[in-house]
């Protein structure tokens, strides 16, 4: 189901929800749900729809009022999380499908608008968690998420005016915080960031080396959703079956992409620029082999028959454990749209990965 820019804001609107607009420029916004802590598009008018992920929860508000009434809690857009995923999002790691929980005072948490600057968003949170499987028994935190237009990394190219011809482009940035007001229990933590996106397209990871050294969380995705050959990964966002490859920060850029074909025939060409730090620890791991660690990005895919949607996971700095009394995280946003041909050199030029004519 595709939900336009109208709709998400009616059913935010008559089921009492606070949002905000922070523009991105030509007529480009982004929508930021304030209860939730999540954010949406980017849209270009009130029938577009954006290429972050909008669930069919939010088609109306007698859908939400359901949904939360069911116990669902995956509202979409880009959320915030913690690392690790244990303990605070599985009661038993040995069963972990089984007692999987979100637990409301990390997701949504107490979220609200802060002041910012003109042409900026600013989300606080305070979370609380209980922990599971270990000595402590709770955890407390805060959080900061600053969201601001930034510009075309292209534009000091000399290329500029003909990579962007028949194409536009529109971006953001997000600054993020994690403190942790609960030291008396010190464990190392991250900063978990989850970008939903439509399913459908192809994510496009380069890399270095011959053979390319990767994570399976559920199912194998080796030539069923997953190739790789000559530093080109490719993702298809295509599933019947639950996914999730982690990629290691050794042997990647700190960029990906995400090609996603639209109905006019045209493409969205997002590109995730994200911090990649190998010599961090990198905490998350699966759940059936600790110490398997290391991925500095991960994607994610339900089984796309449904609701489909996939997930672009990044985290920020280790700390807790080494003398760092926080963890910080930069994300950039870019979002092109054209034709394929027009977006090739594009992602050429910030990928190093031509697309594919097929």
């Amino acid at each position: 189901m595709r939900i336009s820019f109208s709709e998400l804001k009616k059913t935010l609107h008559e089921s009492g929800e606070s949002y905000r607009l922070l523009p991105l420029g030509d007529g480009r916004v982004l929508l930021v749900w304030e209860g939730r802590g999540r954010f949406y598009g980017p849209f270009d008018g009130e029938d577009s729809v954006g290429v972050l992920w909008t669930p069919s929860a939010l088609a109306s508000a007698a859908a939400y009022r359901d949904f939360c009434g069911d116990g669902g809690w995956n509202v979409g857009g880009d959320r915030f999380w913690i690392a690790p995923e244990f303990p605070f999002f599985t009661k038993e790691r040995a069963r972990f499908n089984e007692s999987y929980t979100v637990q409301p005072g990390v997701d949504p948490g107490d979220c609200h608008f802060a002041p910012s600057a003109d042409h900026e968003l600013l989300l606080e949170s305070g979370l609380e968690a209980e922990l599971f499987e270990t000595d402590g028994k709770h955890k407390r935190f805060f959080v900061q998420r600053l969201l601001r237009p930034c510009r075309n990394p292209l534009r000091e190219s000399r290329r500029f005016s003909e990579l962007m011809d028949g194409v536009s482009f529109c971006g953001f940035t997000q600054e993020m915080l994690l403190e942790d007001h609960s030291p008396e229990e010190p464990m190392e933590l991250e900063i978990w960031d989850l970008c939903q996106v439509r399913d459908g397209g192809e994510f496009l990871v380069p890399y270095l080396g011959k053979e390319l050294e990767y994570v399976d969380y559920y199912a194998p995705s080796a030539g069923v959703v997953l190739s790789a050959a000559d530093g080109r990964a490719a993702v298809k966002v295509s599933s019947c079956a639950e996914h999730k490859v982690g990629f290691k920060a050794y042997q990647t850029f700190g960029r990906v992409g995400y090609l996603l074909p639209e109905e006019d025939g045209g493409f969205s060409f997002f590109v995730r620029n994200y911090r990649n730090a190998p010599s961090d620890r990198y905490i998350k791991e699966p759940s059936d082999r600790p110490g398997e660690n290391g991925c500095s990005l991960f994607i994610y895919m339900n089984d796309t028959r449904g609701d489909g949607f996939a997930e672009l996971e990044t985290t920020g700095e280790t700390f807790g454990t080494d003398g760092r009394d926080c963890s910080r995280l930069t994300l950039d946003y870019w979002f092109f749209r054209g034709k394929a041909a027009a977006l090739s050199p594009i992602s050429e030029a910030l990928l190093g990965l031509r697309l594919r004519e097929d």
